[in-house]
């Protein structure tokens, strides 16, 4: 089953979340007008700006017949393309984490109920005229930069191969196995977005 934001694969609902489809640049700060009058002195003429927060995130149903868990460590990833062009939109920075899942990075999601996960995304100027959009997923951060005026494509890549994880319980100083995780490889439909 298709639609302009969500597929479902066997039972389960995987829709991508862009509450508002408009994004609305902020502003240059003082030092980042002067970075852009000052680009050919200045190498590299980079200040970001402070992170203006967007709304991006997944919502999976469960229209199965069994509870199952769902996980955000590593499996998710955003994807970004120009629409006027086709170009994949290049990662150009972030970091990686190593400290394994933790307990919200695991959602148990009863027959009928979803479940809900919105990345720390976040819009900024970083140098002359471009700017980024960073987002922060459990496990790591991906910006995706530089990026122009105009309409972009954005989905999500939910892909978990293990129906098993470990989980260190820092309350009980245990870890726990946690099974019943849903397998398999998902690419949501591209949802448009205009950035002004």
């Amino acid at each position: 089953m298709n639609d302009s934001n969500f597929i479902e694969v066997n039972g389960i609902h995987f829709e991508t979340i862009v509450p508002k489809r408009v994004l609305n640049l902020p502003k240059k700060d003082v030092i980042q007008k002067l970075s852009y009058i000052g680009k050919h002195i200045l190498t590299p003429p980079l200040h970001p700006s402070p992170g203006y927060p967007v709304e991006i995130g997944i919502r999976i149903t469960n229209n199965s017949d069994r509870h199952l868990y769902f996980t955000f460590n590593f499996v998710l990833f955003p994807e970004l393309i120009r629409a006027e062009t086709g170009e994949i939109v290049e990662i150009s920075g972030g970091w990686i984490s190593l400290a394994g899942v933790k307990e919200p990075d695991l959602a148990l999601t009863m027959p009928g109920e979803s479940t809900s996960f919105f990345l720390d995304a976040k819009i900024c100027w970083l140098c002359g005229n471009n700017y980024g959009i960073s987002m922060v997923i459990s496990g790591g951060q991906f910006v995706f930069a530089p990026l122009d005026l105009g309409w972009y494509q954005l989905r999500f890549r939910y892909e978990n191969q293990k129906e098993t994880k470990q989980l260190y319980d820092s309350i009980v100083k245990k870890t726990q196995v946690i099974e019943g995780l849903w397998t398999g490889q998902v690419l949501t439909p591209f949802v448009e977005i205009y950035l002004v």
